[in-house]
């Protein structure tokens, strides 16, 4: 009962709630790697590290020691002495578990490598999915190269870096990162995909965590892909999930912005994206020409 109690609080302190966003993301911790049901990897290329195979093995070892010494124990003393191996193995095994959450996870080489097609990469693991991304993915690129010039990133790839779920990667002016576990991403094809990673280029998500994307992210990624595709109106696939008053408020803002002479409306476009890779401000109300959080 005492080590179903643990494994439950160990699971319960992997919890923790993001100051910014709000949302409630998990990160491993010194106490939760105890639990013999780790925290699980929330990427395909990434896998537990040796240090945390070698710590969890010295402290199951110890508890294993512990619980036969305790079968065969016939007295008080010998019960107390039986409690030596799993106090030793919890000492060492918190010794040699990473105390950073970055190092945890670590990301395999051989399915991380990059497999590009020009400016276009994604990983080993999915070097199948090439032949159906580049084209899309070049598109996208092309139509940002001539909405913003020099500004617009130059190439696509797909994150390879291991990052704790609350923190906020740095993102690239020049390259556009991307995520297969992105469900919009994994599920489009052709022009939708094209619309999709415009959207995640241009307003990339500041948190490690993908399901962190704001409701101020959605209405910004709807109205800067809408307007490199020069569409009259608004329009994506996460759209449905807001409510009817910011999907009207989403319009209203895009109606604004394309009223606006054309110099203007690139102005805007270009500080919500610059303001969105280096995490500062909310790309909505840049869009709208409000002032920054």
């Amino acid at each position: 009962m005492g080590m179903l109690v643990l494994t439950v609080l160990a699971q319960l302190s992997l919890e923790k709630v993001d100051a910014a966003t709000g949302f409630s993301t998990w990160e491993p911790n010194l106490f939760s790697l105890l639990s013999p049901a780790a925290q699980e990897a929330r990427d395909v290329l990434l896998t537990l590290s040796v240090s945390v195979h070698v710590g969890q093995a010295i402290w199951l070892c110890g508890m294993a020691a512990t619980g036969f010494v305790l079968l065969t124990a016939a007295n008080l003393r010998n019960r107390l002495i039986a409690l030596a191996p799993v106090v030793a193995g919890a000492v060492i095994a918190l010794l040699v578990l990473p105390s950073d959450p970055r190092q945890v996870y670590v990301v395999d080489k051989a399915a991380a490598r990059l497999v590009c097609d020009g400016p276009v990469c994604v990983t080993n693991t999915h070097r199948a999915r090439l032949n159906d991304f580049a084209g899309p993915a070049r598109d996208a690129l092309r139509m940002m190269s001539s909405a913003l010039g020099d500004q617009a990133p130059i190439s696509i790839r797909e994150d390879t870096e291991v990052w704790p779920d609350s923190s906020r990667p740095p993102r690239s002016r020049q390259t556009a990162l991307f995520d297969f576990e992105d469900g919009e991403i994994a599920a489009a094809k052709g022009k939708e995909l094209t619309r999709a990673l415009i959207a995640n280029s241009l307003v990339p998500r500041c948190s490690a965590y993908l399901g962190a994307t704001s409701s101020s992210d959605v209405s910004a990624q709807s109205i800067a892909a809408s307007w490199v595709l020069d569409e009259p109106e608004p329009r994506s696939s996460n759209m449905a999930y807001l409510s009817s008053g910011q999907q009207d408020e989403i319009r209203k803002v895009y109606g604004e912005l394309t009223s606006l002479p054309r110099a203007e409306q690139r102005s805007r476009i270009s500080t919500m994206y610059l303001g969105a890779v280096a995490c500062k401000g909310d790309p909505f109300a840049a869009l709208g020409g409000g002032a920054s959080r």
